[in-house]
């Protein structure tokens, strides 16, 4: 009930920017025994509960407002509530299109990590009005559906650092386009079902690479869009987890026993959050620290 509070608030007073970021949070907490309880060793509070959530945020300062947050049930779901909503298409299609509920039919975009490069889940976001875009990585020995990696690939070996290109598809009559651009050992590739590689002048960067000879040499270019929005924006969620966190978090102060209060503490930390980030924004200005908030 807090959580659902929490999201329809956001719904009906809050209206996001152009573009979002789905990511993951964590909700600190010991006791093993608490309902969903988890340890995901990649993140610098490995235990507790883990939420999916969104922000969006300015490209030019940041200021992340996190304004949806989904708590990961796993097994520990009650059974009489049955499956959650549009899970019937697959659990991470189903999240992505929850997530971005109050985005539909806006023509908002939504930025995803590799975790969520799953290409039904882009086409139904299209479908709901609202342009996905993930990172793709391949999946232990293969690539993901409609991901031909090892032909791009190939197809990248011979062109310089930084070069640009799109492979287009079309899925069911919408457009599905993998837009890669060639890194020194890899290229980058992002799914989506929009976007063009108009560089964008404002995001220069550079590799410093080791030529035939064995002397090192820099290669400056741009970024195009969608690598550029990515790059921008993928940060957001992590930035509000630790501004949370840093330099103390109210879970570290409020050493409650009470596994309900511990979730009402974390949405006291991101609305804390988000009102050091709310005032930076309307300042045009970045965010104080969080104990000068």
């Amino acid at each position: 009930q807090m959580i659902d509070a929490f999201n329809k608030h956001y719904i009906k007073n809050y209206i996001p920017g152009w573009i979002s970021c789905i990511d993951e949070s964590m909700c600190v907490w010991l006791n093993k025994y608490c309902p969903g309880w988890m340890c995901v060793p990649r993140k610098p509070h490995p235990f507790g509960n883990e939420y999916h959530t969104i922000c969006d945020g300015n490209l030019k300062y940041g200021a992340p407002i996190m304004y949806q947050v989904e708590l990961v049930e796993g097994k520990d779901r009650p059974q009489e509530l049955g499956i959650k909503e549009f899970e019937d298409r697959g659990k991470t299609v189903g999240l992505m299109l929850r997530m971005s509920r109050n985005l539909w039919n806006t023509g908002k975009v939504v930025t995803m990590d590799s975790g969520f490069s799953v290409s039904k889940g882009i086409l139904a976001m299209r479908e709901k009005g609202v342009f996905g875009q993930a990172l793709v990585k391949p999946r232990g020995r293969g690539w993901p559906v409609l991901i031909p990696g090892k032909y791009i690939d190939e197809h990248f070996n011979s062109k310089p650092l930084g070069y640009c290109e799109t492979l287009e598809q079309v899925v069911d009559g919408i457009k599905f386009l993998i837009h890669c651009q060639k890194e020194e050992n890899y290229v980058t590739k992002i799914m989506s079902c929009h976007g063009v590689l108009t560089p964008v002048d404002d995001h220069n960067t550079f590799r410093d690479t080791t030529n035939a000879d064995g002397s090192r040499s820099r290669i400056q270019f741009k970024y195009p869009g969608p690598i550029s929005r990515h790059n921008r924006a993928k940060h957001w969620v992590d930035d509000s987890n630790n501004r949370r966190h840093d330099p103390i978090a109210l879970s570290d102060v409020w050493r409650t026993k009470w596994w309900p209060n511990r979730q009402f503490t974390f949405l006291l930390e991101v609305a804390e959050a988000n009102a050091a980030n709310a005032r930076a924004r309307a300042r045009k200005e970045k965010a104080e620290p969080q104990l000068e908030f």
